[in-house]
């Protein structure tokens, strides 16, 4: 009969809670409003060790681009530690600014010196490869440079009076530019008289002069002589004309040889 007390002991238990939700709560009882809640405990924030990769991985950051030691249009890409090599489109090489911004750049925004190495280039007309700025073919147009974009040449003519730069990728001044057969006199047909202009002569040599001298073919036209020995082509608006008399631009009627 064991089993049967126990069943009615449990009868009993079960049916406590019933009793007690039925009665009524009395006023000394603490109503649920007023009870304060228990406390809790809130777990401390803790800073997540950084993620390592779980094998051996050559990337020296989890994500990013990375330069090539020895050859500068090639580079290597990393996500999440995976490892891809690259290479830039030919005639570009890869500028490592930073992990985040690093990207394939002209040649003359880059030093590639220590990392010299370029893939096999793919000329195409008169582009000696793909992408990038090159000088006229016939060395003799100073003045001009190719632009290629994917094999696709485009020729360019610089301001007159200047020099394709090989180093700059831009247009310089002859004496800036330091090309071979590009120098002031051979592009400007123009020499400064230096020391020979007899209104340099007692002027101490620190001191900067800069005279300017009309372009005999050219009445629009002047050359200005840095310390009396660089010559710099310029010109006038256009309507006017230099006057040599007054080293200003002046209107034609005012330059009887050049009033045509």
């Amino acid at each position: 009969m064991r089993p049967l007390l126990l069943c009615a002991s449990l009868l009993a238990l079960c049916a406590a809670p019933a009793l007690a939700q039925g009665r009524r709560r009395t006023a000394a009882e603490p109503s649920a409003a007023r009870r304060r809640p228990a406390s809790r405990v809130v777990p401390a924030r803790t800073t997540p060790a950084p993620e390592v990769p779980e094998f051996e991985s050559e990337c020296p950051l989890r994500d990013g681009v990375f330069a090539d030691a020895f050859q500068c249009d090639r580079y290597y890409e990393c996500r999440d530690y995976v490892i891809t090599e690259k290479l830039c489109p030919d005639g570009l090489v890869f500028n490592d600014i930073s992990p985040t911004l690093g990207r394939c750049d002209q040649v003359f925004s880059v030093n590639c010196t220590g990392r010299e190495e370029l893939q096999e280039a793919q000329p195409t007309g008169d582009c000696p490869r793909q992408n990038g700025y090159y000088a006229d073919p016939d060395p003799t147009n100073c003045g001009t440079f190719i632009h290629c974009v994917d094999g696709v040449s485009n020729r360019v003519e610089c301001p007159s009076g200047l020099v394709f730069s090989l180093q700059m990728g831009t247009c310089q001044w002859p004496d800036q530019a330091g090309r071979t057969g590009c120098s002031s006199a051979e592009v400007l047909a123009f020499e400064c008289p230096g020391a020979g202009d007899p209104r340099l002569a007692g002027v101490p040599a620190d001191l900067p002069l800069h005279p300017r001298y009309a372009d005999p073919a050219d009445c629009q036209f002047f050359f200005s002589c840095l310390d009396g020995v660089v010559p710099r082509r310029h010109g006038c608006e256009q309507g006017r004309v230099f006057n040599d008399e007054t080293k200003q631009c002046d209107k034609p009627e005012n330059v009887p040889e050049c009033n045509y």
